[in-house]
Formats: structure tokens, C-alpha cells, sequence
């Protein structure tokens, strides 16, 4: 059987710089993903793998402000963190 959770539509929100600390996030952005790719290049699994870091909100409210900020990280398909 399969969890519910899986088989629900997400909702994928950009963050706008009009919401509460979202000016701020903006403008550390870049701070953000440089810390999260010097961790990232600190591992074996993972260094020379990272494809993209991006920062978005989503969840599965349609209601997009209602969704978690989140942090996403791809990997190359090569990366043993792929699995």
C-alpha cells in the first residue's frame, strides 16, 4: 500500500519579497546557497555532484503562503546520494 502523502498534489510557490521576511531571505539567498554547497562539497557523496539549490515554498495546501518554505537540492544522477 502506498502512503496517502505520496499520491497528493503539491503546490510549489515562489517567495515573495511582499511577505514577512521574505525581503530578507532575498537578500541572503545567495549567503544561503553558498553555506548549504560548502557543506554539501564537505562530503564524499556528495562534492562536485550538486546540479541546483534552490529556495521556494511547498506543501500541499493550494494556498500557497500556507505551504513551508523550503530548501531544495538536486544531485547528479552519478552521486552515490542519489539513491
Amino acid at each position: 500500500m502506498v502512503s496517502k502523502a505520496l499520491v497528493l498534489p503539491k503546490y510549489l510557490t515562489f517567495i515573495s519579497a511582499e511577505e514577512p521576511g521574505g525581503r530578507h531571505l532575498m537578500n541572503t539567498r545567495s549567503c544561503i546557497e553558498e553555506g548549504i554547497d560548502d557543506i554539501l562539497e564537505s562530503f564524499e557523496a556528495t562534492k562536485n555532484c550538486v546540479t541546483s539549490i534552490d529556495i521556494f515554498r511547498l506543501g500541499f495546501s493550494p494556498e500557497g503562503s500556507k505551504n513551508p518554505k523550503t530548501v531544495y537540492v538536486s544531485v547528479d544522477d552519478n552521486s552515490p546520494a542519489s539513491g
